[in-house]
């Protein structure tokens, strides 16, 4: 990318989440970035440099804060500012205000959290699009999803100062037009349909063997009784069906690592058809591991994503409306593509999804593979709209 002299990712937080990091790797791609004209924000760069993300930028270090927590106690004074409404972006400038100086007029600063705006607190980015506005830099929101819910009168300004935004599904189009936010926006795919892969061997896949992969969340299992719908479902799959399970982590952050679930089901069903990815890997090697499924089934949006671009017929388990706009305009439809687990669904409910999808395995998988290319097409345009703001 010619016009600007560095890249900025302000929002990054850390590869935990591999869905974050698979976007910044895609953007990479889509950008044309080089590695002496990238940033990262990062709150654990020891583990972004054993993800590989050392070889593409340059990181500069956010202070981690464990919530609820006294530590850092340099933290302390600005957290009090903030709790008591004394000034609510004391907390912010501790950690951010640092790195002022990176922000410029030859700066484009990216904000990549995706649907970072749907969790009640994201004054933290009203601060960030300010500060780097204020210092001549132009700022993106980039693949984002917003429900209308959380469009509040200061999100509603806060969203028109972008200088452009990219959002990943036409739910969010239709919300933010809806509030008279147009000018901005831009509908393309989310980044992560760019996402290469890098092949490995952590997963023992046999080519007579068929396979469905598994991804659950604490943000879908969200009871006991969720849980143990779950351990029915892979039982009637084992002794139902000639699928093995794959159990494939995606989030690897401490108060939601998927890990926790899926090692927990592993151990309890114990049977030599279930395989579980039992340690954290970069979002490369977990789409190979996504892309040799023969369908699958995920909570997180960017291990339905990895499946969906690599032609695998996946299940997006919903608990928000970016897995479900993402489903409909891919099939122009949510039935039966997605799929939402309360403590009111039946066990039955969920092996009739199941069975639809082992029905219609290559019906679904042909499809994809006529659709995904002319939808992740669209993301060649984006470096056009970058260049042009």
């Amino acid at each position: 990318m010619k016009k600007y002299e560095k890249v900025v990712f302000y929002s990054y937080i850390n590869s935990g989440n591999h869905g974050c990091e698979a976007i910044f790797r895609s953007t990479y791609d889509i950008l044309q970035l080089s590695d002496n004209r990238n940033y990262i924000f990062s709150d654990n760069i020891e583990l972004d440099e054993n993800m590989g993300l050392g070889k593409m930028c340059k990181f500069k270090e956010i202070p981690y804060v464990k919530p609820r927590s006294l530590f850092p106690l340099s933290s302390l004074f600005s957290r009090a500012l903030r709790i008591f409404k004394i000034d609510k972006n004391a907390f912010w400038k501790y950690k951010y205000s640092r790195h002022k100086k990176i922000f410029d007029n030859n700066t484009l600063s990216l904000s990549t959290g995706g649907d970072i705006y749907c969790y009640g607190d994201s004054d933290w980015l009203t601060f960030l699009n300010d500060m780097a506005k204020e210092n001549g830099s132009k700022t993106v929101l980039w693949g984002c999803s917003i429900a209308e819910k959380f469009i509040t009168e200061d999100i509603e300004k806060d969203l028109k100062k972008y200088d452009l935004i990219t959002v990943r599904e036409s739910y969010t189009y239709n919300n933010l037009v809806k509030r008279g936010i147009v000018d901005n926006v831009k509908l393309f795919p989310d980044p992560a349909f760019k996402l290469k892969m890098e092949k490995n061997d952590i997963i023992k896949f046999c080519d007579n063997k068929k396979y469905i992969g598994i991804n659950l969340s604490n943000h879908v299992v969200k009871s006991e009784k969720i849980y143990y719908l779950f351990v029915d479902l892979i039982k009637y799959i084992i002794h139902k069906s000639d699928y093995d399970v794959v159990l494939i982590p995606h989030v690897f952050w401490k108060d939601e690592n998927d890990l926790e679930i899926l090692s927990r089901l592993y151990e309890e069903l114990d049977n030599p058809r279930i395989h579980l990815v039992d340690r954290e890997y970069s979002c490369l090697k977990l789409k190979y591991i996504i892309s040799k499924c023969s369908l699958f089934m995920g909570a997180r949006t960017h291990s339905v994503i990895a499946a969906y671009s690599s032609c695998v017929p996946a299940i997006a388990l919903s608990y928000s409306m970016k897995s479900r706009g993402i489903a409909y305009d891919i099939f122009g439809t949510e039935d039966n593509m997605v799929f939402q687990v309360s403590d009111n669904t039946d066990v039955s409910e969920m092996i009739d999804i199941f069975e639809y999808f082992k029905d219609n395995n290559d019906k679904i998988r042909e499809f994809l593979c006529k659709k995904i290319p002319e939808y992740v097409a669209k993301l060649d345009e984006e470096l056009e709209f970058i260049e042009m703001i």
